[in-house]
């Protein structure tokens, strides 16, 4: 949803690079962000430094713990806000519909992937302590 395709009536392309556009905008993107993501990894000074740093942050720690749970909900969750803004508010502009259904979405995904986080992934993640496997652990430190 990040990418979207410039619709401008003002640019006009050629038929074959207005395929290629098309075809390859979403791709592009795509390559771009990897490289991005890919060069803060391994650069410490300018534009990929300071990325690094910024992603690095503390405070981002939280949202990358309910990252996986969100992308599996949020789909339903835009889906279901814009299917109620486009039937409710049928009046108002395409744009304005989008951001509503954006800001009321965005945090309704969040709280979803926090439950879902806190009652399904975390108890799962905690049996990694389980008493057999604390067992194993003792009896190869040969400590009991």
């Amino acid at each position: 949803m990040l990418s979207i395709p410039i619709n401008n009536q003002l640019v006009s392309f050629s038929p074959s690079l207005g395929t290629f556009y098309y075809v390859s905008f979403r791709h592009l993107f795509t390559i771009a962000v990897g490289f991005l993501l890919i060069s803060s990894l391994y650069c410490e000074y300018g534009f990929c430094g300071w990325l690094s740093r910024g992603l690095s942050a503390r405070w981002l720690y939280p949202i990358g713990q309910l990252a996986y749970s969100t992308y599996l909900f949020h789909p339903f969750v835009i889906g279901a806000l814009y299917g109620a803004m486009f039937q409710l508010a049928a009046e108002l502009p395409t744009l304005e519909k989008i951001a509503i259904a954006t800001l009321v979405g965005v945090p309704l995904s969040l709280l979803i992937a926090t439950m879902v986080y806190l009652f399904i992934e975390r108890p799962f993640m905690n049996m990694r302590g389980s008493p057999r496997r604390q067992a194993e652990k003792m009896a190869v430190t040969g400590r009991g």
